[in-house]
């Protein structure tokens, strides 16, 4: 209670002190001048006992005499405290200047020759104002009650960071844990707490822990790095030190060894590693640009054994990509997407000539794996019947049928799914023209004959027909071949996996304008490894949009 009366004092003689000024700062004002949309003010430093520095004074804004101005208070150029200018002023009445704009505030400074000053800042249009400084004398104290401490900054030019570490103690209370501030080229970058462990300081009787460590980001070019650490009463707040330092930090673009070449069939591989040092935990993202045009944008995260020894392997690109054309030469280059410090980096651009190739052997076949079926193209023959596997032979339960090539392929991909936590049964698979007659009936039966067109085929326009297509689904979900399929983990699990083991899902959402049909996300195609991965790696929707092929939305 004496301390708080003792404070109270201290501002009563502060506020008097500046009462008696105030008159004579306020005639300073001009009684007609240009506006200035900037803060105006003035301010008054009184020394009280034991350190007690006050700042008083008056500041407004003519953007907006309603708002109450802050003001920051520097010692030694260093943020100290602030204030609200809110307090009652009626003294600036006669001057036209309404509402209360009267501040007061106060902080217990170490002793020393200190510089204070006061910052008005800005509220509106305009800039801050620099107020008056004041040079004081804080008498020393026979004890020393105020923080005590040492800094060191190293500075790390990979990061572009500055370390900034030390002990600050107190002798008001040798076991409190100070807080200091960690003042970069006169801001405050961050409060720390100094409660790490510091036994050097236990051999000349400074039990607890007193240390600080961190990190501050900066730009390249000199800084200076200041701490100052808050007082526990008696005291007052102290600047431990500062330190003046030059970054430089270092660039790093990314690196890389990527090879381009064409398959036979025309597309395009793209392989090798990329890495960039700014970040090397984390992968790097390229993107690939044939004649000019963005066809890819990948993670560089497949396998990279050349870089396993060294902690990296997985920083591999391993692309597999359509060609943008058939009619001419292609240049495709390789783009690098900077992490950190450094720039985007073109690593790797060679020409390719995919000229007389064709994205599949056989797309007109029946028996081909790769024949194309839709409301455009039925099978030739219509009555086709392919060889079959019952993949029950496989280990796959549903009781259906497929082409062996499919059979294997989907024994491959339903053991993946339940590696990954996924049980998927086979509900429909190969279907004789016969069977497509009655399914399409029933569904004509249903919806009518346009809403049948948009979800099941015609016979002889069927790839159910092919034995190359099964339809999915999630075993004891509760969804059948229903569109909530695509929104179980499990349809979400075929959706990113299918191509793997050379099935694609043949009806895409958003794409019925193309295939002719409404999005089946159970509905899978089998067209082979290949065809499959240079669909997911080109990022192309639909296998008529791979081929080449006329959209086929209808007969």
């Amino acid at each position: 209670m004496g301390r708080t009366m003792r404070t109270r004092g201290l501002r009563a003689r502060a506020l008097a002190m500046f009462g008696a000024v105030v008159m004579m700062m306020a005639s300073a004002m001009p009684a007609s001048a240009a506006v200035d949309e900037s803060p105006q003010g003035d301010a008054v430093v009184v020394v009280g006992d034991g350190g007690l520095v006050q700042v008083v004074g008056w500041t407004f804004d003519r953007s907006s005499f309603g708002h109450a101005v802050e003001v920051s208070v520097t010692v030694d150029g260093v943020p100290f405290t602030s204030a609200r200018a809110d307090l009652p002023s009626e003294y600036l009445y006669p001057y036209g200047v309404a509402g209360q704009h009267a501040f007061w505030t106060a902080a217990r400074v170490a002793p020393g020759s200190r510089e204070v000053c006061a910052v008005f800042r800005n509220t509106g249009p305009g800039t801050d104002t620099a107020g008056p400084c004041a040079r004081v004398d804080i008498a020393a104290r026979a004890v020393a009650d105020s923080p005590q401490g040492d800094l060191s900054v190293i500075v790390n030019n990979e990061s572009a960071q500055l370390v900034v570490m030390g002990w600050v103690f107190d002798h008001s209370s040798l076991y409190s844990a100070l807080d200091v501030d960690i003042v970069v080229d006169g801001t405050v970058r961050g409060r720390w707490r100094a409660d790490g462990a510091s036994p050097y300081l236990a051999p000349y009787g400074v039990p607890g822990s007193h240390s600080f460590f961190g990190g501050v980001g900066v730009s390249n070019g000199d800084h200076r790095v200041c701490v100052v650490a808050r007082d526990v009463a008696p005291g007052g707040d102290d600047i431990i030190g500062c330190r003046d330092v030059t970054v430089a930090s270092v660039e790093h673009s990314p690196e890389a060894d990527v090879q381009i070449s064409m398959n036979a069939n025309g597309s395009i591989n793209v392989k090798g590693w990329v890495i960039d040092r700014s970040d090397l935990g984390s992968s790097v993202r390229v993107a690939v640009f044939q004649n000019g045009t963005l066809t890819a944008s990948p993670q560089a995260d497949a396998a990279s054994p050349q870089l396993a020894p060294y902690g990296l392997g997985n920083r591999g690109l391993d692309l597999r990509l359509p060609p943008v054309t058939r009619s001419e030469t292609i240049s495709v280059c390789v783009l690098a997407l900077n992490i950190g410090t450094g720039d985007n980096t073109w690593i790797a651009c060679a020409d390719v000539d995919p000229r007389g190739t064709a994205a599949v052997v056989d797309q007109t076949s029946a028996a081909s794996l790769t024949v194309l079926v839709n409301k455009k193209t039925p099978l030739s023959p219509l009555r086709y019947t392919p060889t079959l596997w019952p993949l029950s032979a496989v280990g796959v339960g549903g009781g259906q049928a497929m082409r062996p090539e499919a059979a294997v392929a989907m024994r491959d991909l339903v053991q993946a799914a339940a590696g990954a936590g996924h049980s998927l049964q086979v509900a429909s698979a190969y279907r004789s023209y016969d069977t497509q007659v009655a399914v399409f009936n029933r569904y004509v039966s249903e919806r009518g004959v346009a809403g049948a067109e948009l979800t099941s085929a015609r016979p002889g326009y069927s790839e159910h027909q092919t034995g190359l297509a099964a339809d999915v689904v999630a075993v004891g979900s509760g969804c059948g071949i229903d569109q909530c399929f695509g929104s179980l983990p499990a349809g979400h699990w075929v959706a990113a996996n299918a191509w793997r083991y050379g099935f694609i899902v043949r009806y895409p959402n958003g794409y019925t304008s193309i295939t002719g049909y409404e999005w089946e996300p159970w509905h899978l195609r089998y067209v082979g490894v290949d065809a499959a991965r240079e669909m997911h790696d080109g990022g192309i929707a639909t296998y008529e949009q791979y081929l080449g092929a006329p959209s086929a939305p209808r007969y």
